[in-house]
Order: structure tokens, then C-alpha cells, then sequence
């Protein structure tokens, strides 16, 4: 879960376009090496669902428009 840098644990506002295209980072960074290159696309909290001192959180999703994904190789943990 994403939250903006500051001395509060908890946001005080929902963060703007910017701060989650920063965030994003957080989300290729956990990409395995097998699915790098692929479309990634987060899906954040509502905004219509914010309230003050909360948090808000991007699920990561990796997307080939082909249909293509490779298999996940046996004994890898789910993600």
C-alpha cells in the first residue's frame, strides 16, 4: 500500500494523479522478471471513498493484450 511521505502515518487528503504515478514504481518494482514488459495497470481506491486521516491502496495488475501471459512455474507463491 502506497501512502505519501510525511511524519503522519495516515493521508489527509486522497493523493493527486502525480503522487500515484510516483507510486507506481512500487508496483513494477514487484513484477517478476517473467512478466516484465508486460502492460501494468493499478486499480486505486476510490476516491469517493476516501475519508480524512486514511489510507489508500493500488492493487497491481499485469495485462497482455494477446493473451499471452506466460504459465506460472510450479512452486511459485501466489502474488
Amino acid at each position: 500500500m502506497w501512502r505519501r511521505p510525511s511524519r503522519h502515518s495516515r493521508l489527509d487528503e486522497y493523493p493527486t494523479k502525480h503522487e500515484r504515478e510516483v507510486a507506481a514504481v512500487q508496483c513494477e518494482a514487484g513484477i517478476p522478471p517473467r512478466l516484465r514488459g508486460y502492460l501494468l495497470y493499478i486499480a486505486w481506491d476510490s476516491p469517493d471513498d476516501f475519508e480524512p486521516n486514511g489510507d489508500v491502496a493500488g492493487v497491481c495488475f499485469v495485462h497482455d493484450s494477446g493473451g499471452s501471459l506466460p504459465a506460472r512455474p510450479g512452486g511459485e507463491a501466489a502474488r
